[in-house]
């Protein structure tokens, strides 16, 4: 139970962070850039604000393309996991999960194209599905090496 509500906690964050409009959604995203540059470059206060602005829009797209596959990614973590607790087939609590992670990222686009200043990218599922398949693939390995050690445990419990 607790798999799954974590699944419906990170569903709802990707929903929330969907529905800001263009203009939330970049202030954001422009924040924490600034804040990151402040920590990692003591002298980017001084320049003027044209030079800021302009720094912080060359690395938007970037983080908030890394955004969409890091999130992804996690949905694919918790989505694989809560499955496990379905079936004893890693093969099919992956491919199941990853339907479920390619299916939400394709309504989550979907639903950005009726949020003023937003709009719904085939590109964004793709990076979507890319950060869910990242994460598939390394829960379904922990789970594996998991799974191996339990059998070996229960077969040599000198081991």
């Amino acid at each position: 139970m607790i798999c799954w509500l974590l699944v419906a906690a990170c569903m709802a964050f990707i929903f929330a962070m969907s529905a800001k409009q263009a203009s939330d959604s970049s202030r954001i995203s422009g924040g924490l850039i600034e804040r990151f540059l402040d920590f990692v470059s003591p002298d980017f206060r001084s320049g003027d604000a044209a030079y800021r602005l302009e720094r912080i829009e060359a690395l938007q797209n970037i983080v908030r393309k890394t955004a969409h596959f890091t999130i992804y990614a996690l949905l694919g973590v918790l989505a694989s996991q809560a499955l496990f607790c379905h079936t004893e087939s890693v093969k099919t609590a992956a491919l199941v999960a990853f339907a479920v992670c390619l299916l939400y990222a394709a309504s989550d686009e979907v639903h950005q194209l009726f949020v003023p200043g937003r709009s719904g990218e085939v590109r964004d599922v793709c990076i979507d599905s890319l950060g869910a398949a990242l994460g598939i693939t390394l829960s379904c390995l922990v789970t594996r090496l998991v799974m191996s050690r339990k059998r070996r445990k229960s077969e040599d419990p000198a081991v």
